[in-house]
């Protein structure tokens, strides 16, 4: 397939969303997401606490516990940095890895928005 024409049908939707989300219309639309989120997340709580209160899902169980003994502590600065590093880079695009490249690429965002300006190539009329 033509990569022009593949091109083509892609540049319009591109250059309409660009027009019709400007910063405000992008903080509402933002806005109401949140809002959503929220009233959806204490709606489906609420229902959670109403139902488990009704049913008890543990009655009637017993579970037995068995000795085990404690791993070390880590410190909080070690588990800020085992979350946020790997060993290897294949680990990046591992499953259980991707908090670093989600961040990476956060930061790599805001440093490309910031980096522009009118007669810049990166974000050009920003």
């Amino acid at each position: 397939m033509n990569v022009k024409k593949i091109w083509d049908s892609y540049k319009f939707p591109l250059l309409l969303l660009g027009g019709i989300f400007t910063g405000a219309i992008l903080g509402k639309i933002l806005g109401s997401l949140v809002c959503t989120f929220i009233v959806t997340g204490g709606f489906a709580a609420a229902l959670v606490l109403v139902v488990v209160n009704i049913w008890p899902p543990a009655a009637n169980t017993a579970i037995a516990m068995g000795a085990s003994e404690m791993a070390e502590a880590s410190s909080i600065s070690d588990m800020i940095a085992g979350s946020l590093t790997v060993n290897d880079f294949s680990g990046l695009m591992s499953r259980s890895n991707m908090l670093p490249i989600i961040v990476f690429a956060i930061m790599s965002g805001f440093a490309v928005a910031k980096c522009g300006g009118e007669e810049s190539w990166v974000s050009p009329g920003c």
